[in-house]
């Protein structure tokens, strides 16, 4: 007889034993079934992600600007970059 069968067999006699670990069976079985789902969504992202990628040309990086910080002084009112 398989385990599965032996722990049942043996588990009926005490219903909330019973109850609690046919619970815990269903919650492993269903973070398991999460698991291989998102497993799935990640292969397919990683395999679109290198399609596109490999046929995207190239970023020159002298077209980049170089980064300006805001100074921010806490006495005069904040404002966004572009309002006056």
């Amino acid at each position: 007889m398989p385990l599965i069968g032996q722990i049942a067999r043996n588990l009926i006699g005490d219903r909330d034993i019973y109850e609690w670990t046919l619970g815990e069976l269903m919650a492993i079985k269903g973070c398991l079934t999460d698991r291989q789902a998102l497993i799935e969504q990640l292969v397919t992202f990683s395999a679109e992600l290198r399609v596109k990628l490999d046929s995207t040309t190239c970023v020159d990086i002298n077209t980049f600007k170089s980064f300006k910080p805001i100074s921010i002084n806490p006495t005069q009112p904040q404002q966004l970059p572009g309002n006056k």
